[in-house]
């Protein structure tokens, strides 16, 4: 019995290893808050995932130009869900002004291109984002 349980566990998991998706992601934009290019905020790309924590594929800042590129990738099972998570402190609208806080914005991404050119990102637009205070990294 526990040999042939051994062997299924084997074919499941070769099953499993073998529907993998080794795949890159290159993304390429800029950033822009209250009509200026947006100098140092936080980029990371990501891919969300269902059962654990959502792992993070690159990161970088953007120049003084406001632009980006960050690139990453990772083995997964199934579809790929890539999206970017833009730390920073251009005010936003409907959040109260506190040096001492920072937002982080996120931008989904499409997961059928690999190299993606995203539209300019004005952080002061209309995306959702999530306020936080206290925490001296963005």
């Amino acid at each position: 019995m526990s040999i042939r349980f051994g062997i299924l566990s084997f074919a499941i998991f070769i099953i499993l290893f073998s529907q993998t998706n080794a795949t890159y992601f290159y993304v390429r934009g800029e950033l822009w808050c209250q009509g200026e290019p947006y100098v140092g905020a936080r980029i990371m790309l990501m891919e969300a995932d269902t059962l654990d924590p959502d792992d993070l594929l690159g990161e970088e800042r953007s120049a003084p130009d406001g632009h980006f590129e960050v690139r990453g990738g990772e083995s997964e099972i199934g579809d790929e869900e890539p999206y970017l998570l833009v730390g920073h402190t251009c005010p936003q609208r409907g959040a109260p002004p506190d040096p001492a806080c920072h937002f982080v914005t996120r931008v989904e991404l499409p997961n059928f291109l690999t190299h993606i050119e995203v539209p300019p990102i004005h952080l002061d637009g209309a995306f959702e984002f999530e306020h936080i205070c206290g925490e001296d990294d963005y």
